[in-house]
């Protein structure tokens, strides 16, 4: 199985670079984001998100809700992501209405791998907004351990897609149990190998369109290669 995984582009995708993500997909990889792939601020709003048209035209599998993705508004929530084909995942998010395109995790069916992707989200809604937002967040930690636990019996690969930073990170693959793969950002960080914890590896993949990451898996042996775009 060959992933290709992208983070905080905050609206650098160009139509060149989108077309070199494009070739791995044609090659049957999945195409994953974690989070900060707009142009729009935390609260700002843009008419169009030229970076979310062209990671759905190339075929994104998912993204992760980042903070720039997210508004306390659920009506602008929504307008923001107008330009995304693809699901965005946020299992720490609450709200009481479905929220088109948000979804908490999300199944799929690849090669010999029964994988469940779950999204985590750094906790936006803060001061003021907890008094005027319908929207909340829960522990990031604490729902992924324990959505973790849930799916370890019908998955055998849990993928997180996490937009929380690589502290955070960590601290999530010291509660998880078995083999998981933690796709991270928020941090801005290239890490070239992954760093394992226990039974866990997490990849951080940059920022600003500069690189990807292609991670390749054989069971559970994972080659990893960073790429300039």
């Amino acid at each position: 199985m060959l992933i290709i995984h992208t983070s905080d582009f905050h609206g650098k995708l160009t139509y060149k670079k989108a077309k070199k993500i494009y070739k791995y997909k044609e090659k049957g990889a999945i195409l994953l984001d974690s989070g900060d792939a707009i142009c729009a601020g935390n609260f700002d709003l843009r008419f169009y998100e030229k970076t979310l048209f062209l990671m759905s035209q190339i075929g994104y599998t998912a993204g992760a809700v980042g903070n720039r993705e997210f508004h306390p508004i659920p009506f602008f929530f929504k307008f923001k992501l107008k330009n995304s084909s693809f699901p965005h995942l946020s299992a720490n998010l609450f709200y009481t209405k479905k929220l088109s395109k948000i979804l908490p995790y999300l199944d799929l069916k690849i090669e010999d791998f029964n994988i469940t992707l779950i999204g985590l989200t750094v906790p936006v809604v803060k001061e003021i907004w907890k008094k005027i937002s319908p929207l909340y967040f829960l522990n990031p930690i604490f729902c992924g351990e324990k959505l973790a636990e849930k799916f370890y019996e019908k998955s055998n690969l849990i993928i997180f897609l996490t937009h929380m930073g690589i502290e955070e990170d960590i601290k999530l693959a010291k509660k998880l149990k078995k083999f998981s793969l933690i796709l991270g950002g928020h941090s801005h960080i290239l890490m070239k190998e992954p760093l394992k914890v226990d039974n866990v590896y997490i990849f951080h993949s940059g920022c600003y369109a500069e690189n990807i990451s292609i991670i390749e898996l054989k069971g559970r042996e994972i080659k990893v290669f960073v790429e300039k775009l």
